[in-house]
């Protein structure tokens, strides 16, 4: 396919890492709503088609699920099971889901984390005292205190210093040597994403979740919680094309979504674009290998 042939391409002129060596043996999750209107119909399946062609085993490394009831969103527990605040599902109040949703509940991040580690991962200790599978209110997140942190170097796509949260869990701060999970929110999840000031509708006083309350309660620490995982957050800087013609353009400039299309230039996905190696940084300051 084209697709196949522009990756190796580019691996051949050193601009991305050899798709053939590093994605041979990986596990691939990918998702989208029978409901989603932002992807077309096909669009996952066609992502996964790709990876097939790098994959030794596609049948048992690759998995696509593309029939759930859901928009375009990642599933939440609380999310399509019938709850509603002042008569709104919490599908539109809290996720601006406006689009049909059927179900059934699932946790995408479980689900996702779950083919990853190829089912071996130990479910994740939740109880009503801390976490609520039927109501957006995860607790653990504040019991957990995630770090919110700034990696100082900046550059001119990205004037302002890119910023992560992180979840270490405790054996992990104890010296244990863990695995790292790095977690690339979704539009709406965006600190600083317009969507996050919504506020709740048909309240009696305005209220407003905080801004990082979507990305925070998405899951995946909860389960890295149970599995001695390190997961980052990483945070996209707000308004990275400032100062250019595409500084409100597009998804990244008035969303402030991960550039996935190529809204800032052809380098956007290679490892001399700034998204990428901003990314980078991230993971070797964890790692400790960037200071």
């Amino acid at each position: 396919s084209s697709s196949s042939s522009s990756s190796s391409s580019s691996s051949s002129s050193g601009c991305i890492d050899d798709p053939v060596q590093h994605l041979a043996s990986a596990r691939v999750y990918v998702f989208r709503g029978r409901y989603d209107t932002g992807h077309r119909h096909g669009t996952v399946q066609n992502t996964r088609d790709l990876y097939a062609q790098f994959a030794k085993d596609p049948n048992r490394q690759l998995k696509v699920v593309n029939d759930a009831g859901y928009a375009h969103v990642l599933p939440m527990p609380w999310m399509c099971t019938g709850n509603t605040l002042n008569g709104v599902p919490l599908e539109v109040a809290f996720a601006h889901q406006n689009e049909s949703c059927t179900g059934p509940p699932m946790d995408g991040a479980g689900e996702c984390m779950q083919w990853l580690f190829e089912n071996r991962l130990a479910e994740p200790l939740v109880w009503n005292a801390w976490y609520q599978t039927q109501w957006p209110t995860d607790w653990l997140s504040q019991y957990h205190q995630h770090a919110r942190v700034e990696i100082s170097t900046t550059t001119d796509a990205y004037p302002e210093p890119m910023q992560f949260y992180i979840y270490v869990p405790r054996k992990c701060r104890k010296g244990l040597r863990c695995k790292l999970h790095v977690q690339l929110y979704g539009c709406g999840d965006a600190p600083g994403n317009p969507m996050t000031s919504i506020p709740i509708p048909n309240s009696e006083t305005i209220m407003y979740a905080r801004e990082d309350s979507r990305l925070l309660t998405s899951n995946y620490h909860v389960w890295a919680a149970a599995n001695n995982i390190v997961v980052v957050y990483p945070i996209h800087p707000l308004k990275p094309y400032r100062g250019t013609d595409r500084e409100e353009w597009g998804e990244v400039g008035s969303k402030r979504c991960w550039d996935s299309y190529g809204e800032g230039g052809d380098d956007y996905a290679t490892q001399s674009g700034e998204q990428v190696a901003q990314i980078r940084r991230v993971i070797g300051l964890v790692k400790g290998e960037e200071r």
